[in-house]
């Protein structure tokens, strides 16, 4: 089902998709070439003029991404023998584009396409990778992993010299892929040892663990975090029923920044743990939360002088309008809603934002808001995104 990065990739301006077409023209033209290299029997020398034409093909309308070839089993696709990757990498912002190019990708027979390299495939030389993606010498003799604040996993990384952190982060990476990377990943350190009960260790005469035994621990450790995590999200709706739960207050102090959400004063949420994770400043992936295919929505609306929301009861009646119109429509619900210096809030869960954007719509107009009016969007890459709705085109 479609998420904020397909709804924002749709939505992209005219001559960037037009860049995303004019590259799986020339992409058309390449893949003989590209498939002789994955088969491993083109001429000495391709693989550079390859690459470089590749590079050329992205363009500068689309700078920021990277790619990636590997045979298509590498990309535990054994439907197909061929795989390309056209990934941001940690660039969030970015993702929007690298999902265009996924949506707009040619029907090619042995080809798969995504949008984050995948793990490498079992029994591969995880630190030879390590090594090669950084592009320096191998620093790293350890690593453990512990779960992080707001449903992260947090990795340390032991070793001496430069780099030790990132290649790191670069070995989980390889082991899960850049998709659960992106959506998991916590904070990333590095230490000359790790504490004796997890990483490398050393045995009674001094000597260094294997690294295949340490590396193994590892990918168990991260296993297990991730297996539970998974198990603690919300088996159902991510958004409780208003008249369920007890819900949280937070109080915010207002920010000189152009953070679409910066004058809040007030935040009231049925689910604090999110609020929690919102104000930390880290990045936001609703796959960390909820099980279902729900995207993280605000409805941000301009305090005026005809609706000055100076008490809570309108702001209530607003959220609970459309909390009623969401759920009557299996769309989702409103989790939490605040004040701001000069707007007031309405956050919500929706499973398919384009039907979610047009039913706040009608409730606005039902309850008589014409104060102009935006969605906004909580994933990684996208809070600076703003949607305006209806109510704001029409008040100009």
């Amino acid at each position: 089902m479609a998420d904020a990065y397909d709804f924002w990739a749709e939505r992209l301006p005219g001559e960037t998709l037009a860049a995303v077409d004019r590259f799986w023209a020339q992409f058309d033209m390449l893949a003989p070439s590209l498939e002789a290299v994955l088969d491993a029997s083109s001429e000495p020398g391709t693989h550079e003029s390859l690459g470089e034409a590749m590079t050329e093909a992205l363009g500068t309308d689309t700078e920021a991404l990277y790619w990636e070839l590997a045979p298509g089993h590498a990309a535990q696709d054994s439907s197909t023998a061929y795989h390309l990757s056209i990934t941001p990498e940690l660039y969030a912002s970015k993702r929007p584009l690298a999902r265009a190019f996924v949506a707009r990708a040619p029907e090619r027979s042995g080809w798969s396409f995504s949008d984050a390299r995948p793990p490498v495939p079992d029994g591969a030389d995880l630190l030879g990778f390590v090594a090669s993606r950084a592009f320096q010498d191998l620093t790293l003799t350890g690593a453990a992993a512990a779960r992080g604040a707001h449903r992260t996993i947090d990795i340390l990384g032991a070793g001496d010299g430069d780099g030790v952190a990132g290649q790191a982060g670069l070995l989980f990476s390889l082991l899960v892929g850049e998709a659960v990377e992106r959506d998991w990943l916590g904070r990333v350190d590095a230490a000359p040892a790790l504490p004796f009960a997890s990483g490398a260790r050393a045995g009674a005469d001094g000597a260094r663990e294997p690294a295949a035994d340490w590396v193994h621990r590892f990918a168990g450790e991260v296993g297990a975090l991730l297996e539970s995590l998974h198990r603690a999200r919300s088996p159902g709706p991510f958004a409780p029923p208003r008249e369920n739960d007890e819900p949280t207050l937070f109080r915010l102090e207002p920010q000189d920044a152009p953070w679409p959400r910066a004058d809040g004063l007030t935040y009231l949420t049925t689910r604090p743990d999110y609020a929690e994770a919102r104000f930390s400043g880290g990045a936001i992936a609703a796959v960390r939360f909820t099980t279902l295919p729900e995207s993280f929505l605000g409805l941000r609306l301009c305090r005026t002088e005809d609706a000055p929301f100076d008490t809570l009861e309108p702001r209530i009646a607003l959220a609970d309008a459309l909390d009623a119109a969401l759920r009557s429509a299996g769309l989702g619900g409103v989790f939490g809603e605040g004040h701001g210096e000069e707007h007031i809030y309405v956050d919500f869960t929706a499973t398919d934002i384009p039907v979610a954007i047009a039913t706040t719509e009608r409730v606005l107009d039902r309850l008589g808001h014409r104060a102009p009016a935006d969605i906004l969007f909580d994933e990684a890459g996208l809070t600076d995104l703003v949607w305006p709705l209806a109510t704001a085109r029409h008040s100009h």
